[in-house]
Formats: C-alpha cells, sequence, structure tokens
C-alpha cells in the first residue's frame, strides 16, 4: 500500500502546487512588474520635475540679472528728479516719486535675493570661507536697523556673548542671513512690542535665538515657512514680501553646516533659531 500510496502523494503534491503555488507567483512576478514599472514611471517623472526646476531657476537668474540694469537706470532718474536735478515738482509730485522708488527697491532686493539663491544652489563662494566672530557680527547688524527699531519704539534686548564666538563662514552670507531674520523681526512686531537676540553654545555648536512678539505663525504654515517664495496665511495677505527671505536664511545655514528652525504662536510671537558649528 506504501509502494501505491508514493504515486498519488506526488500526484498531490504536484496538483496542490499548481492549483495554489503556481498563481501565487505568477501573481507576486505580476506585483513586482508593476512595481517596477511603477518605479520607472516615478524616475521619469522626477527626472521631468528636476529638468523643469532647473529650467526655472535658469530663467529666474537669467532674467533677474538682465533687470538689474533697467531697475538701476529707472531708480537713477527718479532720484534726480526727486531732488529737483531736472526742474521743481510739486510736493504731490515727490511723494508719488518716493512711492515708485520704494517699489523699485523692493524690486531690487528681489532680484538680489533670487542672485543669492542661485549662487549658494551652485556652491559659489566656498574659498571665502574664514573665522567670524558672531557677537560682533549681530552688533553691527542690529546697530544698522537702529532707525527702524527707534520708529517702533523696541529696544532690541541683547543676551549674547561674551565675545568672540567664532564660526568658519562666509561673512557677508552671514550678514545677509542676520538682516532677514532681524528685518522680519521687527517688520512683524507692533510698535512697542519686544525682540530679543541671545546666543548659547553646546557641544561646540554656537546656537542664536531671534525672538519677537509680533503676529505669530499658523502650524500649518510652519513646516513649510523655509520654502522657496511661500508666505503663511497670517502675512501674505497685510505685509508685503516675496517669500524667498527665509529660504534665503535655510540655504545660507545649511550652507555652512548648521540648521534652522522656528517655535511660534499665532498672536503671541515666534522664534527663529539656527545653529553653526563653531571654529
Amino acid at each position: 500500500m506504501f509502494a501505491l500510496g508514493v504515486p498519488a502523494m506526488i500526484s498531490l503534491i504536484m496538483g496542490t502546487f499548481a492549483v495554489v503555488i503556481i498563481p501565487a507567483v505568477q501573481e507576486r512576478m505580476l506585483r513586482q512588474s508593476q512595481v517596477m514599472a511603477l518605479s520607472a514611471e516615478l524616475t521619469f517623472k522626477n527626472d521631468e520635475l528636476e529638468r523643469l526646476a532647473e529650467s526655472r531657476r535658469g530663467l529666474l537668474t537669467v532674467a533677474s540679472h538682465d533687470l538689474k540694469a533697467p531697475i538701476s537706470a529707472a531708480q537713477s532718474y527718479l532720484m534726480a528728479l526727486r531732488d529737483g536735478y531736472m526742474g521743481d515738482i510739486t510736493e504731490n509730485q515727490r511723494e508719488v516719486v518716493e512711492k515708485i522708488l520704494e517699489r523699485l527697491r523692493s524690486l531690487h532686493v528681489f532680484i538680489a535675493d533670487i542672485l543669492s539663491l542661485q549662487a549658494i544652489d551652485a556652491g559659489e563662494m566656498k574659498d571665502e570661507m574664514k573665522p567670524v566672530d558672531m557677537v560682533a557680527l549681530i552688533e553691527e547688524v542690529v546697530e544698522s536697523y537702529r532707525d527702524q527699531f527707534d520708529s517702533k519704539e523696541i529696544e532690541p534686548q541683547m543676551k549674547i556673548g561674551p565675545g568672540p564666538l567664532l564660526v568658519e563662514a562666509i561673512p557677508e552670507r552671514l550678514i545677509q542671513m542676520m538682516n532677514n531674520l532681524v528685518s522680519n523681526a521687527i517688520k512683524y512686531t507692533p510698535r512697542e512690542g519686544r525682540i530679543v537676540i541671545e546666543t548659547t553654545e553646546s557641544d561646540g555648536r554656537l546656537i542664536v535665538a531671534v525672538k519677537d512678539t509680533g503676529i505669530g505663525i499658523e502650524p500649518n504654515d510652519i513646516p513649510m515657512l523655509f520654502d522657496e517664495f511661500f508666505r503663511a496665511g497670517a502675512v501674505k495677505t497685510t505685509y508685503e514680501g516675496t517669500g524667498v527671505g527665509l529660504a534665503i536664511v535655510r540655504r545660507i545655514i545649511e550652507f555652512h553646516g548648521g540648521r534652522v528652525w522656528v517655535e511660534s504662536e499665532l498672536g503671541v510671537g515666534s522664534d527663529f533659531f539656527f545653529e553653526l558649528p563653531m571654529s
């Protein structure tokens, strides 16, 4: 009976294999094929998106560069008109010219920001890295905004140093980054508000905080706050801006081997932090 049972057992196993295992293997192979096709499609789309992004960046760079000269020329003519070098103008005309100049200044800053983004992305100016004292740099930036602080009756609280606190960096880029953080704090903080700038050290890294009692940021906006051209819902309908400044802050900090983040509560204020490796 044992000898007679072996062929039957083999037949049973083969039948089970044909009915159960082969379809399962075929299903698995089909899924693998589908996954590979989907992966290839996603790779193609990612490459296409990258090409489009690169084209956009190239177009922005060329357009921004080509706009610098005519904007500067227009500013020069308008300033000559405002200052009376082309004849007398009325006070109302002078106010209109000043408003146009202000718009052109904003456009000039935007163009400079776009070109800065492209330069950082291209990894330029690495050879200009040198030790920078952040205490002196912060004091210099804050003093450059003294008139704006005074116009809002804000006395910035400095909790920094003692110096020197040295980081290896490109000085001009760190000044640009601090300008963005300090000017934002002033812009979004009401009259007689509070702005605090402080430094701490931890495990060989310097942490700088710029804190304000401004309008704050909605929680849903925080993850996108450092993206290019993003503007938070609390500000985009009330305050002028391009959504480029904080993107530059992030790029500069990451370029120098650091990181940046924000803690904020809508209607209460925002605390911007960044850390950099110390020399």
